[in-house]
């Protein structure tokens, strides 16, 4: 081959590879500034004491096993918590989609409803934060509901909890345990 038909090709093949790189105006939902328009402030958890139940004497305790495996009166108390936060938001309509942590069992996202004259916790599938606004997760309202907590949480500790945003993207914040 001589030359000039190589630097064609080559040229050629650089031009499709830029193109490829070049912006299409479709958006996927996430840009490096989305991250940085959502502010997370105040995040706290509740105390939570792992108190064992009172144990139980042979006669007493029900010796069919569970779908656990384990023995009624055996395990301690399942315990609850809760997380809070203000999240703001400078920009565009974003959702809080997901929240974990290892200091529970299982975590979801809540709110508190009134039905029946009666307040009761309902879970949700997330948390909207409007575009330029902001959300309060607080008590009696949107929390992050901690279900079988597996560790203690004692005033003036920490716990790890990461939150998924649909457009923000991940985000990893501590909360601070309060005593309520």
């Amino acid at each position: 081959m001589n030359t000039k038909i190589i630097v064609t090709l080559f040229g050629m093949m650089l031009a499709l590879a830029l193109s490829a790189c070049a912006p299409t105006g479709i958006s996927t939902g996430s840009s490096p500034t989305d991250a940085n328009s959502i502010q997370i402030t105040d995040v706290w958890a509740r105390t939570v004491n792992l108190g064992t139940m009172e144990e139980e004497t042979p006669t007493t305790m029900d010796k069919t096993p569970d779908a656990m495996g384990s023995h009624a009166g055996s395990a301690m108390a399942q315990q609850n918590g809760a997380v809070y936060m203000n999240i703001a938001n400078t920009g565009a309509a974003d959702k809080l989609l997901k929240a974990e942590t290892d200091a529970a069992n299982t975590v979801e996202l809540h709110t508190v409803v009134q039905e029946n004259g009666m307040m009761q916790m309902r879970p949700v599938d997330g948390i909207d934060v409007p575009a330029n606004g902001s959300v309060q997760l607080k008590p009696g309202g949107f929390h992050v509901m901690l279900l079988g907590v597996n560790r203690e949480l004692k005033a003036g500790d920490k716990i790890n909890v990461k939150l998924t945003f649909d457009k923000a993207g991940v985000r990893e914040i501590q909360a601070k345990i309060r005593a309520q």
